[in-house]
């Protein structure tokens, strides 16, 4: 089977749970994911393949009072470790972008450290760029994808 990458909703519910197993033991609880996903400004997007998450991105959209518009804070992107390098973290990022310009959030971000030079590469690939020079808050402004 394909992987395809999208949004997921409360009938992924027992997907995410298996990320308790695979990813992170005590990463998701029943009754907060259940919520989570029930919520239309909170997103988990995902790579998924054969009904399993090789990767994800969870957050929250954000209503802006200013002519900035809706931004999407990113809480939390991961790719499972036997799926990293093959390009599911680029990929996701790339139709995160698409999702939010198509559903009218104008910009967004996520917060990582200096010293953790795979997830900036990442975000490097994926044209987003440094906002502050202490904690590192990339900003996707541009929300095409090459």
């Amino acid at each position: 089977m394909a992987r395809e990458y999208r949004r997921l909703s409360v009938s992924d519910l027992e997907m995410v749970m298996r990320l308790n197993e695979t990813y992170r033991q005590g990463f998701a609880n029943r009754e907060n994911a259940y919520a989570f996903l029930a919520q239309p400004q909170n997103w988990f997007f995902a790579c998924v393949e054969d009904g399993h998450i090789l990767g994800f991105c969870q957050g929250y959209a954000c209503a802006r009072l200013n002519e900035a518009g809706a931004l999407l804070y990113i809480h939390e992107l991961a790719v499972l470790p036997a799926y990293r390098r093959q390009g599911i973290g680029k990929a996701m990022l790339d139709m995160l972008k698409i999702l939010c310009r198509l559903s009218g959030v104008r910009r967004l971000f996520l917060i990582t450290q200096q010293s953790n030079q795979p997830a900036r590469a990442l975000y490097d690939s994926a044209r987003g760029r440094p906002a502050h020079r202490d904690d590192l808050v990339y900003v996707f402004d541009d929300l095409t994808v090459p």
